[in-house]
């Protein structure tokens, strides 16, 4: 619990889930650091990411290449202070480290496959009540698309991302939008990723 703490007037991203090359975690590291030079000093040490799992490591290995070199890059950065990198949590964990999380990217990059797979993790996102920022591949996107917490950036674009989070900054800041209602988020992965309704839309 200690790695998720946060204080008061924090605003947390967050990506939590696999650490492989199509999910674009370079790409989101890229991002969150221009959204730090962009923003006022003041702001920008309220701002914080975590990133949690790993890649796929061997059994003699803590880190895998990818989550290596995202440390290398935050390093690079001078970002330390403000991601956390967390190995794999045990699965009971995963409820808690979203409880953390005021938003959760989904930066999956482009590809033939990743336009036509769907990803079980805004399903599991929203069920925790957390709205999403997700790039705009066709597998996410078909999942989602017509839910209020759920946002969408170009994928593979930086820039798309970096201002997509400050806007998301900037409605947190206000409060009051839809984006941010955790009961709204439930009720839609309940309406829509209930095994129940599966099963009916097949049937009909």
């Amino acid at each position: 619990d200690k790695a998720y703490s946060k204080a008061d007037g924090d605003s947390v991203f967050g990506y939590i889930g696999s650490f492989v090359i199509y999910e674009g975690l370079e790409l989101l590291v890229e991002a969150f650091h221009a959204v730090r030079q962009t923003l006022e000093s003041e702001l920008a040490v309220r701002i914080n990411l975590i990133l949690v799992d790993s890649d796929h490591a061997s059994s003699a290995e803590d880190k895998g290449p990818i989550f290596t070199a995202l440390e290398e890059n935050i390093v690079t950065d001078k970002l330390e202070s403000f991601i956390s990198m967390n190995s794999r949590i045990d699965s009971g964990l995963i409820p808690t480290a979203y409880q953390f999380t005021d938003c959760c990217v989904l930066p999956r990059i482009s590809s033939p496959v990743t336009e036509i797979v769907t990803h079980l993790k805004p399903a599991e996102t929203l069920a925790c009540g957390v709205p999403i920022l997700s790039s705009n591949v066709g597998g996410l996107k078909e999942m989602t698309s017509d839910c209020d917490q759920v946002q969408y950036f170009e994928a593979g674009n930086v820039s798309s991302l970096a201002n997509k989070m400050i806007a998301i900054l900037a409605a947190h800041e206000l409060g009051g939008d839809p984006f941010f209602d955790s009961d709204m988020a439930k009720a839609y992965a309940i309406a829509n990723f209930d095994h129940r309704e599966s099963c009916d839309d097949l049937s009909r």
